[in-house]
């Protein structure tokens, strides 16, 4: 895209820009403006009206108040404290109907709440009883707002007022009812709110109860469920933009007037509302439209005058291009691009002396250059005879890696081969071993409960019982290693109480704790979910490492605990024994491998039942670990997870 057109469009956006902003200002305040006066007037029209409706009931209260009391003579007969004939009532009913014509009937109650007499005669001997016109109206005047009467069939309003003797004793009731077309004519009165303007009343069942202005014969018969309804119904006054009952937009103010029961609500399109506004709107944008012509023609002037010299310059640089360094560009526009200019005509000029100065320098650079390549030539000869020995001595020594690769990987297969046997030897030689032991260790045991037995032979058949029971344990465990390597161990997996197996370790192990002075306990902090595993094999790994705890612990306590830690079981075997270096932790869990030298450990063990407490633990998708403080003792735990343990084929 050229400058010229970038400055027109530049020229043009700026100018958008600030009537876009300007004139949304306008706008904003302009809406603001007027919404807050329509709402204004709005409220003082509900208050105008309400104000009016009052005055309204109040007025017509007072004339039927009047009423009894002038008429009161012409409607009860003093003398027996009853009401006159009803042709005697119905005549003066009718004179006083002539003269009040925002009523459309007058009518008078008994006692007993029936209609005694009525200008309307079709009414007489109905039974009003239950209306609150007849049981408030014997104690004062009363007004029944907004009510549709069944009889009528119609909706009414209707005031009433006690008629009492001279001794103030309530002989009937006199009741109006109100001609509801004079509420509508307050209604509807427009009050300055335009063309679509409007007032009208809704009474809590949601009807209105005023004829509308723009839709016929609804009141009491059509529901209303505007925004500003509902909020007026829950006895609130305010305004505020909403969807009308005639289904389109309009500002709208209301009040809730509790002693009538009613929402009096005063509307105006928004349409006609922001009228105003939207002529502003043609405004500006006609003098948007104005201001970008007038815009375009000074950025059409401005563009020129820039693009003209810069012009000159892309054709002296095209000559320059073309290699004519003797171009001069003439601009004489006061500003930078003449600058630029004349700094180009620099260039060039420059350019052109360091052109001839290179013509005279370039055969001196070649020869120098040709004695500079013969020289770098030798030496690269030099250097690939001396790399060609080297490639031939790597050439050697490749040979020998491979060949010490295939004897390594030979003596790799004897190695695997020379363990198989190996572990074949211990298996079959713990076999073996076991046969003979069993047999022994029953006879020394039987031998050694006779009672013609000497005491020094006891002590010397117990320590032989004693080592046949360390000799049986150490093949029990080769045996048990070897079958968890090999993976011939069987599991028998089944639901686990977890801590049912940690009590019953714990009470096992007493009585080697108690020989040693250990205070042995087991904790439990919570209910713990069931796991699945082998509860013999589990039991053994708590039996192993309590029996650790309490071996490398002089004084002090073996704590065993459970507990749930998200989604696994967590057991730990808790000492306050001798410790382990650090060190010696990552081989604890290795066969065969026990922390002290065989030449000065001080106690029994055959470096195999941390190694089974591991592999057995791995099996059920669990993991062990210990974490240990040389000289303040050492904690052993594992986990267990509670899901479904699966492992091996009958697990």
């Amino acid at each position: 895209m050229k400058i010229g057109l970038k400055l027109i469009i530049s020229f043009e956006l700026l100018a958008l820009l600030v009537i876009v902003v300007v004139g949304y200002a306008l706008f904003a305040q302009a809406s603001e403006a007027i919404e807050e006066r329509t709402i204004a007037q709005l409220e003082s029209v509900v208050v105008l009206k309400e104000n009016r409706m009052n005055d309204f009931f109040k007025e017509n209260a007072e004339d039927l108040t009047n009423i009894q009391e002038e008429s009161s003579s012409l409607l009860i007969n003093q003398e027996s404290k009853k009401m006159n004939y009803p042709e005697d009532i119905r005549r003066v009913l009718n004179g006083k109907l002539g003269n009040n014509p925002d009523y459309i009937e007058f009518f008078v109650l008994d006692p007993d709440g029936n209609v005694y007499a009525s200008t309307n005669e079709a009414q007489e001997g109905k039974i009003k009883s239950n209306e609150p016109y007849f049981t408030e109206g014997k104690n004062e005047t009363f007004v029944q707002s907004f009510y549709y009467d069944s009889a009528l069939q119609q909706p009414a309003i209707t005031i009433s007022t006690p008629l009492k003797d001279n001794e103030e004793n309530v002989v009937g009731v006199l009741a109006g009812r109100l001609n509801l077309e004079k509420i509508s004519e307050i209604m509807v009165g427009m009050s300055g709110l335009g063309e679509t303007g409007e007032t009208y009343l809704v009474n809590k069942f949601n009807f209105i109860v005023t004829e509308s202005r723009f839709e016929k014969d609804m009141a009491l018969k059509e529901t209303i469920y505007t925004d500003g309804v509902k909020d007026c119904l829950e006895g609130n006054n305010g305004h505020g933009h909403y969807i009308g009952y005639r289904n389109s937009p309009v500002i709208g103010s209301y009040a809730w007037i509790p002693e009538r029961d009613v929402c009096l609500l005063a509307e105006i399109d928004q349409d006609e509302a922001f009228a105003p506004i939207n002529r502003l709107k043609d405004i500006m944008i006609l003098f948007g439209i104005g201001t970008a012509a007038g815009v375009s023609v000074l950025g059409i002037f401005l563009s020129r005058k820039i693009t003209n010299p810069i012009n000159e310059l892309i054709k002296g640089t095209e000559e320059v291009r073309k290699g004519d360094l003797s171009t001069r560009v003439n601009v004489r526009s006061g500003d930078e691009i003449e600058q630029l200019a004349i700094a180009f005509n620099q260039m060039t000029s420059d350019r052109k002396r360091s052109q001839e100065e290179l013509k005279k320098t370039e055969e001196e650079k070649r020869e120098e250059l040709g004695q500079l390549v013969k020289e770098r030539t030798q030496e690269i000869e030099e250097k690939t005879r001396a790399l060609e020995g080297s490639r031939l001595a790597t050439l050697n020594i490749l040979e020998d890696v491979s060949e010490a690769k295939d004897k390594l990987g030979q003596s790799y297969s004897e190695l695997k081969k020379l363990d198989s046997m190996k572990d074949d030897f211990v298996n079959i030689g713990a076999h073996e071993l076991k046969t003979p032991l069993i047999p022994v260790i029953g006879y020394l045991s039987m031998v050694i409960k006779d009672p013609g037995l000497s005491e020094g032979n006891r002590k010397k058949l117990e320590i032989a019982f004693k080592a046949a029971r360390r000799e049986e344990k150490l093949v029990k465990d080769v045996l048990d290693i070897s079958k968890l390597e090999s993976g011939a161990m069987k599991f028998e997996m089944e639901d686990v109480n977890i801590q049912d197996l940690v009590d019953r370790s714990v009470q096992e192990m007493q009585s080697p704790a108690k020989e040693r002075g250990i205070v042995l306990e087991s904790k439990s902090l919570q209910a713990l979910p069931k796991i699945r595993g082998d509860p013999q094999r589990l039991e053994q790994v708590i039996t192993n490492l309590i029996g650790n705890a309490i071996k490398f612990t002089d004084k002090g306590s073996v704590t065993v605990e459970a507990k749930q830690d998200g989604s696994v079981v967590v057991v730990s075997v808790k000492d306050t024994g001798i410790g382990i270096p650090k060190e010696a932790i990552p081989k604890l869990f290795v066969k065969f491998y026990q922390v002290e030298t065989t030449l000065s450990r001080n106690h029994e063990g055959t470096g195999l039942g941390l190694a089974i407490c591991r592999k057995i633990i791995e099996a059920h998708n669990g993991r062990i670990w210990v974490e240990s403080t040389l000289g303040q003792g050492s904690t052993f735990s594992f986990t267990l997870p509670i899901e479904k343990t699966e492992h091996l084929a009958n697990g």
